[in-house]
């Protein structure tokens, strides 16, 4: 597993029994970081405990998700440069924000 949901109530194959909201990304504690990846970054907002996956680009990071904070390990971009940060539900429904979240390694 490479989430954990605080307060979650799951079953099956880690998926909630009940309907979720959709999350809703308010803010990102830091847009840089290093292309080896590992940083900590805070990823604020509201139904923020319904993230079925985070993603840089097009590579998983793990989190841990609570109603209003995502808590983030930066996987490495050995390539550099800037990448999408995208929080998706388990649906692979994008969330909604106040614009594209970009972050440079």
């Amino acid at each position: 597993m490479d989430h954990v949901r605080a307060g979650a109530a799951l079953s099956g194959l880690g998926r909630r029994t009940d309907a979720l909201a959709a999350p809703v990304v308010t803010g990102l504690s830091t847009r840089n970081g290093v292309a080896a990846g590992g940083t900590t970054l805070k990823i604020t907002g509201e139904n923020l405990d319904s993230t079925g996956a985070v993603r840089f680009g097009r590579v998983r990071a793990p989190f841990l998700a609570t109603p209003t904070q995502l808590t983030v390990t930066v996987p490495p971009n050995p390539a550099g440069g800037v990448v999408d940060v995208t929080v998706t539900t388990p649906d692979s429904g994008v969330t909604t924000g106040r614009e594209p979240d970009r972050y440079r390694a």
